[in-house]
Formats: structure tokens, C-alpha cells, sequence
């Protein structure tokens, strides 16, 4: 039941905010129709840009791994050489301020 609970409470709102535009305001409702056409032709645009935004991504990790480039193997195998700061200690180990 509480998976129900977003859908639910924005069709009620979106169905309290249409009736109030149609009976309070006047306004009317005839591009009810093409107002939700637009809505899903942008969600539709949205939609094949993230699949060709993931496809594009897959063929890249998969072609940098078929290629042999051993860069993220590098950052997985040894993470301490990687990590913020780490440069700093050696720094200060080999350059002494004279006193």
C-alpha cells in the first residue's frame, strides 16, 4: 500500500489543480489532449537519449577493456596510490624547512 501512495497523491493534486483551472478560474480544457501529447513526445525524447547515453557507455567500457588499456585496472588493484592527500606526507618528508 505505501508503494501506492506517490501515484495516488499526485493524481489527486493534478485532478484538484484541473478542476480548480476549469470550475474556479474558467479556464478551459481543450488542450488537456495536447498538452499530454507534448509531455510524452518529450518523455519519449528523454527516454532514447538515456539508451543511447547507456549503449554509448557499455560499447566504451567494453571497448577499453577488449583493448588490453590497463588504467582501471590500476585504480582497482591499487587504490592507495590514488587516494586525496597521500603526496602530502611524502612532501613534508623530504623538503625541511631549516630552523
Amino acid at each position: 500500500m505505501e508503494e501506492l501512495l506517490v501515484p495516488v497523491l499526485v493524481g489527486f493534486t493534478s485532478l484538484a489543480a484541473y478542476m480548480i483551472g476549469t470550475r474556479a478560474l474558467g479556464l478551459s480544457s481543450g488542450g488537456i489532449g495536447q498538452a499530454v501529447g507534448k509531455m510524452l513526445e518529450a518523455l519519449g525524447t528523454a527516454l532514447v537519449f538515456v539508451m543511447v547515453n547507456l549503449v554509448t557507455g557499455v560499447i566504451g567500457v567494453l571497448a577499453w577493456s577488449l583493448l588490453g588499456f590497463t588504467l582501471l585496472k590500476g585504480l582497482l588493484l591499487r587504490p592507495r596510490r590514488w587516494q586525496p592527500g597521500c603526496g602530502r606526507k611524502a612532501a613534508s618528508r623530504t623538503r625541511r624547512l631549516p630552523a
